[in-house]
């Protein structure tokens, strides 16, 4: 996605708009400020990270929810980066440091991209659609 964040998706649901996927940041820092659509879930794999608008830090092992409307700004705590199990209902929008929004993606978007990665790479397109659920 940037070159400090890296997804891979497992599932890809293109009726509902969601999917669910393994997500890597390499290094400490900000990541992206969202909102979701609808609910989504993540478990902490590895490292640690949380939100500017929170208090807390979720580690390995931990689950969070986040509830549909809340806007968050995503900040990776630990040094080595950190990785995480993501499963989204529905679209995600990135939004800017002042709640605009700037673009949103959903389960059809995930799919084409991944679809180019795989291209890309010599896993060819079939490869990402037989991720769709």
């Amino acid at each position: 996605l940037t070159d400090t964040v890296y997804s891979r998706p497992l599932v890809i649901n293109t009726h509902n708009g969601g999917w669910i996927e393994c997500f890597r940041v390499s290094r400490k820092g900000f990541v992206n400020r969202h909102r979701h659509s609808t609910p989504a879930l993540v478990y902490s794999l590895e490292g640690s990270f949380g939100y500017l608008e929170h208090d807390w830090e979720l580690g390995p092992n931990s689950v969070l929810y986040e509830p549909v409307g809340e806007s968050h700004t995503l900040v990776c705590y630990s040094e080595g980066g950190m990785k995480a199990l993501a499963v989204m209902y529905g679209p995600l929008t990135i939004i800017d440091e002042t709640g605009k929004d700037l673009f949103t993606i959903d389960s059809l978007e995930v799919l084409d991209l991944y679809k180019k990665h795989c291209a890309d790479v010599g896993l060819g397109e079939k490869f990402a659609e037989s991720l769709i659920r």
